[in-house]
């Protein structure tokens, strides 16, 4: 079954990423020297051809640091790659992003007391409930120079 080094490499590529071929179930790379590895479409074509097929995609930072993270829930980590895939980049040098947040609040009820009035019947109270939530869609492109 291909990796995502065969299905996304070449996009994460074109995205100025550098690519690193990561063994597959495994966290580290199957290139030596990939510290030093400045990666070209024809190096992924080489890997894909000699038996990385289905490794996965390392991005050699510099002295940025990234976060790995392993997510055993089936229906979690497919959110949590969809989100990569859009993030890591859908054309040179561009990204977006889309994020949703909600936010609850809680229950709160508010009474109302008419004033009295003179010579008519006092009204009764009225009470209001409400649940308070916030919805959030934050969305953004970004533009790497």
């Amino acid at each position: 079954m291909p990796g995502f080094l065969a299905e996304l490499g070449l996009r994460v590529l074109a995205n100025g990423y550098n690519v690193i071929p990561i063994k597959p179930g495994a966290k580290y790379p199957v290139i030596k020297g990939w510290q030093n590895t400045r990666t070209t479409r024809e190096d992924i074509g080489y890997w894909l051809g000699n038996g990385h097929a289905d490794a996965g995609i390392g991005i050699t930072t510099g002295k940025v640091s990234f976060v790995d993270c392993d997510i055993p829930d089936e229906i979690d980590a497919r959110a949590m790659e969809e989100f990569i895939i859009l993030e890591v980049g859908f054309a040179p040098n561009w990204s977006a992003k889309l994020e949703y947040l909600y936010a609850d609040f809680g229950n709160v009820r508010t009474t109302w007391l008419a004033p009295a009035v003179p010579l008519l019947p006092p009204l009764p109270a009225l009470n209001d409930d409400a649940r308070l939530t916030m919805n959030v869609v934050r969305a953004g492109v970004n533009y790497r120079f």
